[in-house]
């Protein structure tokens, strides 16, 4: 459940956003700080724009500043496959400082998070593409902040985006270890 809301909410900034999608999450992320623990079902409710039932822990809204700010640096440094050393060594950085064991070079230039749980139970993987592709970027306005510096490079695929939901989910289940029955692996694929 974590990582589709990380995905949904993600998903809002990797593309331009409409007013309304940027009314929707400034209540939402307002209303869910002024809450002591959880944000409302009323207030998920509205910000998915559904009747549906949406359980989305307050975690989720708590790192979704963190979040973008870690897709803008990996859209700002794009690497093409099999030559993402900077993203990996950022994403093994980022895991050690989670706790989390890393092994890296998997498949060249790949990272594999393992955060083993309190408990006994399965393990499941949790994957992101690292890659960019060969393409040049136009400056927009709303890229200028955080456009490519790599000539000739960018994640024109949401990769960047993918990189930064995984590393969402992982600090959050990281804080929820103790709560884990098995194992969970991060798996960033070149």
């Amino acid at each position: 459940k974590v990582f589709f809301c990380l995905c949904v909410i993600m998903g809002n900034e990797a593309t331009t956003e409409s007013q309304q999608a940027k009314e929707n999450i400034a209540n939402a992320t307002n209303k869910a700080k002024s809450h002591s623990s959880m944000t409302s079902d009323t207030d998920i409710k509205s910000y998915f724009n559904t009747k549906f039932p949406v359980v989305i822990s307050q975690e989720v809204f708590d790192i979704r500043g963190e979040v973008t700010q870690i897709r803008r640096y990996f859209h700002t440094h794009p690497e093409l496959k099999f030559k993402e050393t900077n993203t990996a060594n950022n994403i093994e950085a980022y895991l050690k400082d989670l706790g989390i064991e890393t092994k890296t070079k998997v498949a060249e230039t790949g990272v594999v998070g393992l955060l083993k749980g309190d408990n006994d139970g399965p393990c499941i993987a949790l994957r992101a593409d690292m890659d960019a592709l060969p393409i040049q970027e136009i400056k927009t306005e709303e890229n200028e902040k955080f456009i490519s510096e790599n000539e000739g490079r960018m994640h024109a695929c949401g990769h960047d985006a993918h990189l930064a939901i995984l590393c969402g989910a992982a600090k959050i289940l990281s804080s929820l270890k103790h709560l884990l029955h098995g194992s969970v692996k991060f798996v960033f694929q070149p």
